[in-house]
């Protein structure tokens, strides 16, 4: 017999109760379907609640299910899959050990071809700084931005591209649905497979479309706004997001910004970048801490700094984490999409569009704190620039 089940959360009902079966070859099926929705990543609610039921099940009575439970794992975006399929490897049956060694190791083969890529854009960064001292920092930030505009343009074909292509797939998805079910095939068969691959395209499709937002050169209007208004806004959309996930981290904020500051930007680009600032923020805090935004004024300018009492970041990930698709996040719940494009879009809405300037500072264990510097007034020469 198999031990009580979590609450449901999002999974279906006919899986939810197959996971929990008194019979031990349906709970088997239905942890291989539940590796069929890993594998197309769903939502971090799905996993939420497929996380606890597998954990529950890797005590199962029955090797068979065990064995399931360690394949799936290997497809897990939460790192605490580690931990359950090292004691899966310690288990007394051959099967289960090996399946749960062999997740290992693949889970291992892609740790490891992440940090290869990283390694790529520290050492393109390496470049630059060499760049800086061969020549003055003026000449280095043209360099860059020259490099920054040449990928914003490949950006901007490829998104055009894979955005027209995934649109049709997607299309096609839905057709290929509706046929199934007029010629009467049981949903079974096929529900499970259509549906991870829409959510496959829907996020490709996602992945598109910030490419697209960091190669756009037209800026909304720009106007004298409320820094605390967008302030607001922004956290209130990052508020309900956190609000409705399962297990999500208990976070404090505390504002401190003066209601009479004004800075002329384009407003939804401020917000939108002040939105994946403090996504960052709040997902960096594991159970409890506080996310606190400060601003001021100093001479024409206004200083807004965001700091939570998250984790931190690693010494020589500060230095490549506003790179395009450069991430920190490794599978903390409500991370499981996470294509590292938010920093590097905030990035470009502060500098380029708001015509400010951004920077981090952070230490491991403590947390993080990034500063923005934005224009209470923009001259007309800013404006020509854009």
């Amino acid at each position: 017999m198999v031990a009580s089940a979590p609450p449901a959360d999002h999974l279906p009902a006919d899986l939810e109760a197959a996971l929990s079966s008194d019979d031990w070859q349906t709970r088997c099926q239905a942890v291989s379907r539940a590796t069929g929705l890993l594998k197309g990543k769903p939502g971090p609610d799905p996993v939420h609640s497929l996380l606890a039921h597998l954990q529950r099940l890797a005590n199962d009575t029955e090797w068979q299910v065990r064995q399931e439970v360690a394949t799936a794992l290997q497809f897990s975006p939460n790192e605490d899959a580690d931990q359950l399929l090292a004691r899966l490897a310690t288990d007394p049956t051959s099967w289960v050990s090996q399946a749960a060694e062999e997740a290992l190791r693949q889970r291992r083969r892609l740790a490891r071809k992440e940090q290869r890529e990283g390694k790529r854009v520290a050492s393109a960064l390496k470049r630059v700084h060499r760049l800086q001292e061969r020549c003055s920092p003026e000449l280095a930030r043209e360099i860059e931005e020259v490099g920054m505009a040449y990928f914003q343009a490949v950006a901007f074909g490829c998104s055009h591209d894979v955005l027209t292509l995934a649109t049709s797939v997607q299309y096609s998805i839905r057709q290929l649905g509706r046929e199934l079910a007029r010629r009467k095939v049981p949903k079974k068969a096929w529900e499970d497979s259509v549906e991870a691959a829409a959510r496959r395209c829907q996020i490709v499709k996602g992945i598109a479309k910030n490419m697209r937002a960091l190669a756009r050169q037209a800026i909304p209007p720009v106007r004298r706004i409320s820094l605390r208004r967008a302030v607001d806004e922004a956290l209130g959309i990052v508020g309900d997001c956190f609000a409705v996930k399962p297990g999500a981290p208990q976070v404090t904020t505390e504002v401190k910004v003066p209601r009479h500051l004004k800075v002329e930007v384009p407003r939804e680009r401020l917000v939108q970048a002040l939105v994946n600032l403090l996504q960052n923020a709040f997902e960096a805090i594991q159970e409890t801490g506080t996310v606190r935004l400060t601003a001021k004024a100093k001479d024409d300018l206004v200083v807004l700094d965001i700091t939570d009492t998250g984790c931190g970041i690693h010494a020589e990930e500060q230095q490549v984490i506003f790179f395009p698709g450069k991430s920190t996040k490794k599978g903390r719940l409500g991370t499981e999409h996470n294509t590292g494009w938010g920093l590097s879009l905030a990035r470009k809405f502060v500098e380029e569009d708001c015509q400010g300037r951004i920077s981090l500072r952070s230490e491991r264990g403590v947390g993080t704190t990034i500063t923005l510097v934005l224009p209470m007034e923009r001259s007309e020469d800013d404006d020509d620039v854009q």
